[in-house]
């Protein structure tokens, strides 16, 4: 049985097991993760994980680092003398940072980011959480423009200290292993706030068909979230034959939280059906209907990977999270008997809290039932105060763009999307002009001076009334074309028209009415001069014809005025 053990070296607390390897399996952990950064700083943690890595491992030591939400890691691996000297070194470079090359690498990984894209998890964080906190995780690192030397060295001093930290060890620490890290303070976990009220809802998104919630972090949803992968993968690959590689992930988000998210890979023919039967799948689970046998397999699957001797590393690493956020570390038997005990029954409050806030995201184009309201720009009446600026194509384009002390907005008739100006997380600043305004949680608003008059004046305006700290250059967005100018002759002659036909637009179905009336009264006339009779029946017909019409014209004439 792997046994726990925990010693501190140089004041930083360690958790390793004796596993008989004749190499050390290493992992420095800081409790900070890009769920901490805020936006205009998003980036900077994976850029100190990069420079401390530059240049180290090599031969029989392999190193590796990763920023996660909620923490950054270290890892190396090899002959533990080697593994020792690697890990001196990177705590005291983590101690005094050397950024001769931060421009570089900053460049490395802003090209890391426009070639990985957004995977489907993450733009269901960015969904739920907007552009803060967990929520980051859907954008790709836009603050690496503002990040500084001094700016850098303050953050390692702030989160690179030993007691921020953990290590976890296969084996015991090295006899010379030393970790001259600051002196500091451990960290809290910033509880992730949703920005959206109502829930459940759906949302349209580039990435394809996932379904997320939030329930506690437990052992029974860490095992039972997979309940929902196999449930897809029954349905959508063996029943329809829809899908290839339906997946799970399972995010923690703070310190009580994680986000299960559920997705699959669509054929376009199938994403109509598939939104709906996701929806009843997680029914099932909330109504504790799922497969009591495909559970109990994926509960022995977990003990057995916990027992497994090549994985009692595991323990150190489960002992080590848990210290990050002050609960006692778990032993070996305490982690098996936490999954012996679990069953759906005890877990069924977790599908419940996963569908009350259930997010579904759909792919663009798709038509499915709607039964979920679609998460949308926020929409408000225009303002009337501020400077306002045309389309370039007015009259053709009756859009808006106005300015004022308080907000930046774009209407069209009636309807504005608007991004108060204290609600503003960040306004990425492109070369050619172009500004994306971004709020608190997540919508956003693109100007480009091209598409509307005086267009540079309105971005030098925006440009002053948000904080220089909020903005984050970045170079001109390639495949970006510049809106398209109308012609005089197609600027004018389709609104010309339009204001030509309108009026006949009203008129026309009274005149229709009319005429039904007028073919009755005819009939009726003739009737009575051929036959000293009325046209009986026959004159109903157009008469009634000419009634409806008028009752429908003035019912629409009605709703049109009540604007719904």
């Amino acid at each position: 049985m792997a046994e726990l053990h925990e010693t501190r070296v140089d004041g930083v607390r360690c958790f390793w097991v004796e596993t008989g390897r004749p190499t050390l399996a290493s992992l420095l952990l800081f409790r900070y993760g890009l769920a901490d950064e805020p936006i205009v700083e998003s980036g900077w943690q994976h850029l100190l994980e990069h420079l401390a890595l530059n240049g180290r491992g090599g031969g029989a030591v392999s190193v590796n680092g990763q920023v996660t939400v909620l923490e950054t890691g270290f890892q190396i691996h090899g002959p533990p003398t080697d593994v020792a000297g690697v890990l001196g070194d990177l705590a005291t470079w983590l101690s005094a940072p050397q950024l001769g090359g931060l421009d570089h690498e900053a460049n490395v990984l802003r090209a890391e980011a426009s070639m990985r894209g957004v995977p489907a998890a993450a733009t269901a964080l960015s969904m739920r959480y907007g552009a803060q906190g967990p929520g980051l995780a859907g954008y790709r690192e836009p603050g690496l423009g503002r990040a500084t030397a001094s700016a850098l060295t303050s953050r390692a001093a702030r989160v690179f200290s030993r007691e921020n930290a953990v290590l976890v060890l296969d084996g015991p620490p090295p006899v010379d292993l030393r970790l001259p890290l600051p002196p500091g303070e451990l960290l809290p976990c910033r509880e992730a706030m949703p920005c959206e009220d109502i829930l459940p809802a759906a949302y349209v998104s580039e990435a394809g068909l996932t379904v997320s919630g939030v329930v506690n972090r437990s052992s029974g949803m860490f095992v039972a979230h997979d309940l929902l992968r196999e449930a897809m993968s029954e349905q959508f690959r063996t029943k329809d034959a829809a899908a290839y590689a339906p997946w799970v992930t399972y995010e923690r988000v703070d310190h009580e939280h994680a986000v299960v998210v559920a997705g699959s890979d669509i054929h376009p023919d199938a994403v109509s059906s598939a939104a709906s039967k996701t929806l009843l799948l997680v029914d099932r689970l909330r109504q504790n209907l799922a497969d009591p046998g495909a559970f109990s397999r994926l509960r022995e699957a977990q003990i057995q990977a916990v027992r497994d001797p090549y994985a009692a590393v595991g323990v150190a690493a489960r002992a080590a999270h848990e210290a990050l956020y002050g609960r006692p570390p778990v032993q070996l038997e305490e982690m098996v008997e936490e999954i012996a005990s679990l069953d759906l029954v005890r877990i069924r409050e977790q599908w419940e809290a996963f569908h009350a806030t259930m997010l579904l995201g759909v792919p663009p184009g798709s038509t499915w039932k709607g039964q979920l309201p679609v998460l949308e720009f926020p929409r408000a009446s225009p303002t009337r105060s501020g400077k306002r600026h045309r389309s370039v194509n007015w009259p053709a384009d009756r859009s808006r763009l106005t300015i004022n002390d308080t907000a930046v907005e774009i209407s069209v008739k009636d309807e504005a999307r608007r991004v108060p100006f204290e609600q503003v997380a960040a306004v990425f600043t492109f070369d050619d002009g172009l500004r994306h305004v971004v709020r608190h949680d997540g919508y956003s608003l693109t100007v480009d001076p091209r598409a509307w008059q005086a267009g540079t004046s309105a971005v030098a305006r925006l440009d002053a009334a948000l904080p220089e700290h909020l903005h984050l250059p970045h170079p001109t967005p390639q495949g970006v074309s510049a809106p398209q100018r109308l012609s005089v002759a197609r600027r004018w002659v389709g609104p010309a028209l339009e204001l030509i036909r309108q009026p006949f637009r009203f008129l026309d179905r009274y005149l229709l009415a009319a005429v039904g009336l007028l073919l009755g009264a005819l009939i009726y006339a003739l009737g009575m001069l051929a036959t000293g009779q009325g046209g009986g029946a026959l004159v109903l017909i157009p008469a009634i014809w000419g009634v409806r019409i008028l009752f429908a014209a003035s019912r629409r004439h009605v709703r049109s005025r009540r604007g719904a």
